[in-house]
């Protein structure tokens, strides 16, 4: 993916991106200061686009995620469109103004109701029933919320709306110069829960492009015998699939290693980790898959 004058723009077939316009919206924002990460409170991919987009509900946002790992964009990414309400984060206040919201279709907090068939089974807000093993397959955490409040369940966000977040928010950090990435409960906390939980801590690593490793101990060009080297271990693949490994961040794909290699870590940037295997081969590959040893 890439950000062409102000529209996300997919750059190869895996990746889906549609578009649709919206009224909801407050001019242009001032300065693009800030992403802020949402949940929809839904499981409806499809009603949550068109909520956001054409319904006469006071809320729009700049970019939809599915369960699947689809995305919507609506309107420009530079609109200012009504995603934080009444928030403040930082000398901000009213964060509609200076930040990109990202609504990630997710039902949030859920009620565990028992066992049906073996499985465990969830309740929405809203009636419905979610099964464990059922698609999509929600990352069902228990956990009490950053802000306070008792231990619930929540219905985290799927494996594939963690590996296009974690690819998809460096990018438009990089291209708009972004400061901070927060959730709505940082910039809202008296009224707002979302993501919470639902958004794991692995993700928050990659948004604050943080590897186990210092910046200052990066050389990004050096002399062989003057990079510091770090190791680290590729873990956390789903699907029981490898790594990619890519020319360049977000580059063409130039080879792939299997969960549990352990790699010489050269430099890092925007969430992106420029590695060497055991082997010689070097190339770049997403930092939320490394962890030091």
């Amino acid at each position: 993916m890439k950000v062409v004058n102000n529209k996300l723009v997919a750059t190869d077939s895996t990746e889906h991106i549609a578009y649709v316009g919206t009224d909801k919206r407050s001019g242009k924002v001032r300065a693009m200061e800030y992403i802020v990460i949402h949940y929809t409170a839904s499981a409806n991919y499809d009603a949550d686009v068109r909520t956001l987009s054409t319904s006469s509900a006071q809320a729009s946002c700049q970019l939809v995620l599915s369960p699947e790992g689809e995305i919507t964009q609506i309107g420009d990414l530079n609109d200012a469109l009504w995603h934080a309400g009444r928030s403040k984060w930082r000398n901000r206040n009213g964060l509609n103004k200076y930040s990109l919201g990202i609504e990630v279709t997710c039902p949030g907090p859920v009620e565990y109701i028992g066992s049906e068939g073996g499985v465990r089974t969830f309740k929405t807000w809203y009636g419905a029933k979610l099964y464990e093993d059922a698609a999509p397959k929600w990352n069902f955490v228990q956990a009490k919320h950053k802000n306070g409040g008792p231990e619930k369940w929540w219905a985290g966000f799927t494996s594939k709306q963690i590996e296009v977040l974690s690819e998809l928010v460096p990018i438009l950090v990089e291209h708009y110069n972004i400061k901070e990435v927060v959730g709505h409960d940082d910039i809202a906390p008296s009224r707002k829960i979302d993501p919470g939980p639902c958004c794991p801590d692995s993700l928050w690593s990659i948004f604050e492009g943080r590897i186990d490793v210092d910046d200052e101990e990066i050389v990004t060009t050096p002399p062989e015998s003057h990079i510091k080297k770090t190791t680290a271990q590729v873990y956390g693949i789903t699907d029981d699939s490898n790594l990619n490994v890519r020319d360049d961040i977000k580059g063409r794909i130039i080879g792939s290693i299997p969960e549990g290699t352990l790699v010489t870590i050269l430099k890092n940037k925007s969430g992106w980790v420029y590695m060497e295997t055991p082997n010689g081969h070097r190339g770049w590959v997403f930092g939320k898959y490394l962890v030091a040893v």
